[in-house]
């Protein structure tokens, strides 16, 4: 399955216009993962394996402060959603959006993440639930070490959303 035919034409359209790219085949690893399955139940551990995979490539990032994916960077990967509202911290593609493993939100923000994984593999939801995955949980870093590896991380998604030789 391509990305256009996953996501269709308007969203593959979107996609290849903020990865500067002209078809299917030449976007991003990540994005050609994604299109690959058919559930997106399987894109956070898909976009957490780029994430670790485009580590290994890059000396400033390692695996205590890898980023990982929240349910809002699941619509920005999924749904094309770069640009924030400005009236939201978390919103959009912004290092406010990124969490770092060894953060001081980080396990609230994964036990959602696996919750909202398996309501989209087909478990009951109840409205709890739901109003939990609306809400973005952005903070800001408490000390200089937790601005400087959300920085690198935005940096790492950055290279993993929009391809390694992107002008970005």
């Amino acid at each position: 399955m391509t990305f256009s035919q996953r996501f269709g034409t308007p969203l593959a359209n979107l996609g290849f216009r903020f990865c500067r790219v002209g078809a299917d085949a030449d976007l991003p690893n990540v994005h050609q993962v994604c299109a690959s399955n058919e559930k997106r139940s399987r894109d956070t551990a898909n976009i957490n394996i780029c994430l670790y995979t485009q580590l290994l490539q890059v000396s400033y990032i390692n695996t205590v402060n890898l980023p990982k994916v929240s349910p809002w960077m699941l619509v920005i990967f999924c749904q094309h959603d770069l640009v924030g509202n400005g009236m939201e911290l978390g919103a959009g593609l912004n290092p406010f959006s990124v969490v770092c493993s060894g953060h001081h939100n980080t396990k609230d923000v994964l036990v959602l993440a696996k919750t909202q994984a398996t309501v989209e593999a087909g478990a009951t939801v109840s409205l709890s639930d739901t109003l939990e995955f609306k809400t973005k949980d952005a903070r800001f870093p408490k000390t200089y070490l937790q601005a400087s590896d959300k920085l690198w991380a935005y940096c790492l998604l950055c290279c993993v959303y929009f391809g390694g030789n992107h002008v970005l």
